[in-house]
């Protein structure tokens, strides 16, 4: 979806009335994102879910429930490891990491539509986009 977003181009949208509306994008990228969200957070927001959803939280609370070690090898001393403690927020390398941090913010991204309903906002990982009159998105981005 990054992809198409980025290929895509920007269509003027005709007003009801004539002429076109004029439209803007932005992107939000939370530096560091991935770390940003608390584990607490994830169950939380993993704990209710429906669906195929719920049969995750077990699975998910085995790796995330309990602070677990990382092994960090040093590059100049390659004999030479250290133990790390990953204590918050999903592991780098896990491949449920991305839909996890997506599960964490969907529930602010929803609050942030209803506010906005004259809005879009596509999210692909941890880039978030506003879609919407010049001067919503302009106002949403400031934020």
């Amino acid at each position: 979806m990054a992809y198409l977003l980025g290929a895509s181009r920007l269509l003027a949208l005709e007003k009801p009335s004539g002429g076109v509306q004029p439209i803007a994008m932005g992107e939000v990228d939370i530096q560091n994102a991935f770390n940003t969200v608390s584990r607490e957070v994830l169950f939380h927001e993993l704990r209710p879910a429906t669906g195929s959803l719920d049969q995750l939280f077990p699975f998910v609370r085995s790796f995330y429930a309990h602070r677990s070690p990382l092994h960090f090898s040093h590059r100049s001393h390659e004999d030479e490891v250290s133990l790390l403690s990953s204590e918050s927020s999903t592991r780098q390398g896990d491949p449920l990491g991305g839909a996890l941090f997506a599960l964490a913010q969907l529930r602010a991204l929803r609050i942030v539509a209803s506010e906005h309903p004259l809005c879009l906002f596509p999210s692909l990982a941890d880039d978030t986009h506003i879609v919407g009159s010049l001067r919503l998105s302009y106002q949403l981005f400031k934020l």
